[in-house]
């Protein structure tokens, strides 16, 4: 079947509500997904920092379906033996620990992580999606508004759940000509759209 990656990118530091938002919204998603394209699957691309990264590949893992069309994919910072002091171990082991998912690093096993990679990291997450779902953001510049723009300039489609980033951050995004969503619908007939 074919798969669609959609990068569900958050900041270590949410507003508050943004992890319940997320974890709501998600499973939504995927059941529509799944439902719309019964011969597709869909992978989540996501970095392995805690905070909005993490809790995009929790949700992900506690979703996994029999039929193996839903995945989640791990994007780290560091090399592929080297948990990050801010990544959670647990989650790493996990991803390595089933069939439908995976971690991928461009970086040399040992190697400590130094800032530039975290901008390696944000690059692959993009490059790999066809589409990006911001959350949880309350910094205009951050590396969740990083991989936004390398998004854009990637000419890829960029979505944001209203009501999980601050106010500054909600009008960049729009001024940036990110699509603002209230639910999993919205992005189902928006996906729908560029299916076309």
């Amino acid at each position: 079947p074919q798969t669609s990656h959609l990068a569900v990118v958050g900041s270590r530091e949410m507003p508050k509500g943004s992890k319940e938002n997320i974890e709501n919204f998600l499973p939504e998603l995927f059941v529509l997904f799944l439902q719309m394209y019964p011969h597709a699957s869909l992978s989540v691309v996501s970095g392995l920092t805690g905070g909005g990264d993490a809790i995009a590949h929790w949700t992900t893992l506690s979703q996994m379906d029999k039929e193996n069309r839903l995945h989640a994919l791990g994007i780290t910072a560091t090399s592929i033996n080297h948990v990050h002091k801010q990544g959670d171990p647990a989650l790493y082991k996990a991803l390595l620990s089933v069939d439908q998912a995976g971690v991928i690093s461009e970086h040399e096993p040992q190697k400590d992580a130094i800032k530039p990679q975290y901008y390696d990291r944000n690059r692959l997450t993009v490059w790999l999606a066809g589409a990006t779902l911001l959350y949880g953001i309350t910094k205009t510049t951050s590396g969740a508004m990083h991989a936004m723009s390398l998004a854009r300039w990637l000419s890829r489609p960029v979505f944001y759940l209203e009501g999980t980033t601050s106010k500054p951050v909600a009008a960049e995004l729009d001024k940036r000509g990110c699509v603002g969503l209230e639910s999993p619908e919205e992005f189902i007939d928006y996906f729908l759209g560029l299916r076309r």
